[in-house]
């Protein structure tokens, strides 16, 4: 009976955890999306770098964070955050777009076509 409560407690506390990190997220976004609006863009890429660090999955931190690469030329950057989303949303219209001006930006001129069309 001990034991059993023990896995319980320690599940609640997992769970509690993992939500937390998904708040933090969006907590990130937010802090992020602010400082894109003011024009830090640097700021604005770690504020989205930790969104990811909490989840990396979070589909809009990564198209955020792609075109903050992208507008600091971090292209090879940009193009890793645009083919994370298309992999996670295969056929993103977002993620195609990025990727398409991250290529033709890399000088990968076929590619951005390719893409586009």
């Amino acid at each position: 009976m001990v034991i059993l409560k023990k896995r319980i407690v320690f599940l609640l506390l997992i769970t509690l955890l993992l939500a937390a990190g998904c708040g933090m997220s969006k907590q990130y976004e937010a802090y992020g999306h602010r400082s894109y609006s003011l024009g830090n863009y640097a700021d604005s890429a770690d504020q989205y770098e930790r969104a990811l660090s909490a989840n990396p999955n979070n589909k809009n931190a990564l198209l955020m964070v792609g075109w903050i690469y992208f507008k600091l030329e971090r292209y090879d950057d940009a193009r890793q955050s645009f083919e994370r989303l298309n992999e996670l949303d295969r056929g993103s219209v977002d993620a195609l777009e990025g990727l398409g001006w991250t290529y033709f930006k890399l000088g990968r001129h076929k590619e951005s076509l390719e893409t586009f069309e």
